[in-house]
């Protein structure tokens, strides 16, 4: 542990001091290792806010001041995982793994296992199919961000979106587009582009953009999966009817 000694006097004077961060702060600040600390800070964890004295390593022993009130010596790290165990028990949820948020224990579908292995916020973007991932990242380079001024094109991805903020009902939309169309053309498909380049051109050929499975080269084929394609009519229309919460 770094400067033991000198964090245990902290501590001591910061409990006699009905636990008081800043004064084991000042002890620090005092002394000649005073350099290597960098004063308190707070950060939100799940069970509350803890305060603490930078140590300038998340895995270097420092004093960290409990949400419950108490002071001791430990990791940041260590202080943070002990309070989401804490807090994981108490509340019966765990932390996920992908999104960070807590979730119940019971919300896994079959076949799942609970323990934090599965996010109902993010497993249906993290299992996206190569098709249906490039086809929303054309959807999103190429549609105007609805919140812009009329006659600004800057486009959802020029905003700094990306598939992770796409409203769930609309990314379950576009899947099933994806899905369904590649059912349906299946063997069109194997003689066009790979997965990604599909996924693009049915964005762009169902939109009327200037590029797309007509312009490809791929003849027939071309020809049938833009007929496809446009049978579905136009995605855009349906990004302007879900709420994006877009704040520019």
């Amino acid at each position: 542990m770094k400067d033991e000694e000198l964090l245990l006097k902290a501590l001591a004077l910061g409990v006699k001091s009905n636990n008081n961060i800043e004064v084991a702060n000042g002890v620090i600040e005092s002394s000649e290792k005073s350099s290597s600390y960098f004063g308190v800070e707070a950060a939100n964890t799940v069970g509350g806010v803890i305060e603490f004295i930078n140590s300038g390593d998340a895995y270097v022993g420092t004093i960290v001041k409990m949400p419950s009130g108490h002071l001791k010596i430990t990791t940041f790290r260590d202080a943070v995982s002990d309070i989401e165990q804490a807090f994981c028990k108490e509340n019966n949820v765990y932390i996920c793994p992908h999104c960070g948020e807590p979730h119940s224990q019971h919300n896994a579908p079959h076949g799942w296992d609970p323990s934090g292995n599965y996010c109902p916020e993010t497993d249906m973007r993290r299992h996206t199919d190569v098709f249906t991932l490039h086809y929303i990242i054309a959807a999103l380079w190429s549609t105007t961000n609805p919140s812009v001024d009329e006659g600004d094109d800057t486009s959802l991805e020029q905003s700094g979106y990306t598939l992770s903020d796409i409203p769930r009902e609309l990314f379950e939309s576009m899947r099933e587009d994806c899905l369904d169309f590649q059912e349906s053309n299946s063997e069109d498909l194997k003689n066009a582009g790979d997965e990604e380049q599909n996924g693009h051109d049915f964005w762009l050929t169902r939109e009327g953009h200037g590029t797309g499975f007509w312009d490809r080269g791929y003849k027939q084929v071309g020809a049938a999966l833009t007929s496809a394609s446009k049978a579905y009519g136009s995605g855009s229309d349906e990004f302007y009817q879900h709420d994006w919460d877009i704040e520019m």
